[in-house]
Parts: C-alpha cells; sequence; structure tokens
C-alpha cells in the first residue's frame, strides 16, 4: 500500500504540543488560544490573526504530579494535561478558554491557574470559563451570545487587539467551512468499495487540523484532496475504456493461443509479445499482462503447434478454435453468445 502524501509530515506534527507550525504562527505575530473541548465555538478562536490550537499531551508517560492534585478518580486525558502544563509543555498558549460540559477537565484547567502553569511571563495571559447550553431553544441561543461575547470575543479584544467585527467573524466562519469540506472530502474516501485513505490515515490529518493553526495546513489538505480526485478521475476514465463484462474462460484461453501462434508464426520477441498481450487483454478487460502470463503463453505453444500447423491464418485459427470449443461464436444481429459444437 502506498504512502499518503504529507503523512510523515502531519504525523511528525502531533509528536509535541508546541509544533513548529505553531512557532511559526506566533513568530508572524500570531495568538495562539488554547481550548480542551469541542463545546467551544471554534471558529471565534480564529478571528484576525489569532489561530486555536487544541491542547494535547502526547506521548504521555507518567502522571504522578496530577494524580496527586486530581487523584486517580478522574480521567486520563485530563490528568495528562495538567501533567503536561505543570511541565511547561503549553506555555506557547497566550490564552486558554474552556467550557463547564466537563467537570473533569474543568478541575484540570482550574489547577493550572492555581498552579500558574500557563501563561509565565506573558501578563496578557487569561483564563475563561464558559457555561455551554446544551438545548436548542431561544434561551439557549441567548445564553451562547452571551457567553462568547464575555469570555472569547472582549478578551481577545481587550489583552490583544483582535478585530471581533461581524466581518472578522463572517471571514473566519468561511476559513473554517473551507478546512470542514477538506476533512469531509477526506473521509469520503474511506467509505469507497476500495478505500484510497485508511481510518488511521484520515484520523491523522484530522487530529491535524486541530493541534496546528489551520491556515497553515489547509493548502496541504486541499492539495491531497485534489491529488485523490484527480486520480479517481483517471480510474475512473481507464474503467470507462474496459468492456462493462469480463471475458468468459473460453474467450481468455483462445486469446491466450492466437497470440502464441502470432509469436511463433511472425517470430516475435518477449516486447512485442507482450504489447500484444496488453492490446488484447483491455480488450477482454483483464488487466496488464505480467510474466506470470507471458509465461503461460510458452506453456500453451506445444499444445497449439500439435492442433494447427504454422502458416494459418487468423481467421483460420479462429475457425479451428471454435471448433475445438475454445472460442464462443456471435450471432450476428444480437449481442447474445452462442457456443458452436
Amino acid at each position: 500500500m502506498r504512502d499518503l502524501k504529507y503523512l510523515k509530515y502531519f504525523e511528525d506534527l502531533m509528536q509535541q504540543a508546541n509544533n513548529e507550525l505553531i512557532t511559526q504562527a506566533k513568530e508572524e505575530g500570531g495568538v495562539a488560544v488554547a481550548y480542551t473541548c469541542e463545546n467551544v465555538p471554534e471558529p471565534l478562536l480564529n478571528l484576525d490573526r489569532a489561530f486555536s490550537i487544541r491542547l494535547h499531551a502526547p506521548n504521555t508517560g507518567s502522571m504522578d504530579i496530577a494524580t496527586y492534585y486530581m487523584t486517580n478518580l478522574l480521567c486520563e486525558p485530563s490528568r495528562a494535561l495538567l501533567e503536561r502544563a505543570i511541565e511547561g509543555g503549553f506555555n506557547f498558549a497566550d490564552c486558554l478558554i474552556t467550557p463547564d460540559g466537563c467537570t473533569m477537565m474543568n478541575r484540570a484547567v482550574e489547577n493550572m491557574e492555581l498552579l500558574h502553569a500557563i501563561g509565565q511571563g506573558n501578563p496578557n495571559f487569561f483564563y475563561q470559563y464558559m457555561e455551554i447550553p446544551f438545548k436548542n431553544t431561544e434561551n439557549d441561543v441567548a445564553l451562547s451570545v452571551v457567553q462568547t461575547t464575555n469570555h472569547i470575543l472582549k478578551p481577545l479584544h481587550e489583552k490583544y487587539g483582535i478585530d471581533v467585527s461581524d466581518a472578522s467573524i463572517r471571514e473566519a466562519v468561511e476559513r473554517h467551512n473551507r478546512v470542514c469540506c477538506v476533512i469531509r472530502a477526506l473521509g469520503e474516501f474511506r467509505k469507497e468499495e476500495h478505500p484510497r485513505i485508511t481510518g488511521y490515515e484520515f484520523h491523522v490529518l484530522c487530529l491535524a487540523s486541530y493541534v496546528c493553526p489551520k491556515r497553515l495546513i489547509i493548502d496541504k489538505l486541499e492539495e491531497l484532496t485534489l491529488a485523490e480526485k484527480r486520480r479517481q478521475e483517471m480510474e475512473q476514465r481507464e474503467q470507462s475504456d474496459l468492456p462493462e463484462k469480463n471475458a468468459t474462460v473460453q474467450e481468455v484461453e483462445a486469446s491466450i493461443k492466437w497470440i502464441e501462434y502470432q509469436r511463433v508464426s511472425l517470430g516475435l520477441g518477449k516486447s512485442s509479445t507482450l504489447q500484444l498481450l496488453q492490446k488484447e487483454g483491455k480488450r477482454l478487460g483483464l488487466p496488464v499482462a505480467s510474466s506470470v502470463t507471458f509465461t503461460r503463453l510458452t506453456y500453451s505453444a506445444t499444445e497449439l503447434l500439435k492442433m494447427l500447423p504454422v502458416g494459418k491464418s487468423a481467421v483460420q485459427f479462429n475457425k479451428a478454435m471454435m471448433e475445438y470449443g475454445f472460442l464462443e461464436e456471435r450471432k450476428r444481429g444480437s449481442g447474445k453468445k452462442a457456443k458452436t459444437c
């Protein structure tokens, strides 16, 4: 199986929470907005020069320190994040926003704040805890507006001067939808009868879209999607040149014998014989000729020469094949086949 393009590149990016793209984005003046849960509205974290980073703790080993503060009754992901924060692995973040959707994750972020584990040396760093509605009533929509305004838009604008206008929000949503469309298109490749990407490859790409600045990876993701779509079009074009129904065993045997007859009577070399075999294979809807198929031709030579003397024409040969029952004759005026005796 071939490796997906850029797969190793994305795998390497996820080996560190503070990967090279985060460093590049911050050097270009970006603001790293860290978050811990899908309930945080991601498009609003990517306004203007801000970019969202989903906290993760790859290659986690011992979690003894986090367990000391949180006990072993809380889930491993929450303790892993606290352990990595205490180690200084999240100091790239310029702020941390978390919802109250998960009590264990909230406890992890609260301990980070109490221990001053993140934001050291950054006077503008802030923590925000959002109340997340779990229904879709009018009251819940109003609550969502208040929470996103007070805990995302206002702090980003006041601390870092991020543009939070309607135009900036619409632009961020458009960029977010662009990423979603690419990820969805890549996911569709897994649903085909013969998937072009594996589940592992898809999840690597999907996770990369959460833990890397999206604007720095969208071009590579779109290139992957376009390359796979082009390959699909080429495969469909090749398939359209083949017959809808595969050849019968008798037709295949007759074609092999005819090619061997041509090779012996005309003195064709291996290369010319393989070219002829490929042409016949395409006509019959068979795979491209292989060395195994060519070897099979040599075995049929003795049998063929016993049946027919060298020098007969292809028409005479086909008639002889029909007489021996190796070839079926098409009735004129109909697409059906009738076996001749």
